[in-house]
């Protein structure tokens, strides 16, 4: 909970500080959500949303060229798993 509400924090802070100037489209949450309250037109949000979606995927790809030294020295996958992502203290499927 207290991850989740950090990341929406850290987004609605991001919105607040350049929304008047850039628009504020940090995200596809954030160009849906100026798009359901008329802040911004539904026709353009397709072109923002795949474009959001190509920045994140060129991100990770310099975020993993940048580590790909550490992945060849690196034999534990969690340590790596935690460059892009969190795993769970106690794994469990079925939670």
């Amino acid at each position: 909970v207290l991850i989740s509400f950090a990341w929406g924090l850290g987004v609605a802070m991001g919105v607040y500080a350049v929304g008047s100037i850039t628009g504020a489209h940090l995200n596809p949450a954030v160009t849906l959500g100026f798009a359901s309250i008329g802040e911004f037109p539904w026709a353009k949000g397709p072109i923002y949303i795949c474009a959001q979606m190509l920045g994140g995927m060129i991100g990770a790809d310099i975020v993993f060229f940048h580590y790909l030294p550490h992945w060849k020295e690196t034999n534990d996958p969690a340590v790596k798993l935690g460059v892009f992502s969190t795993g769970p203290a106690i794994p469990s499927t079925m939670a």
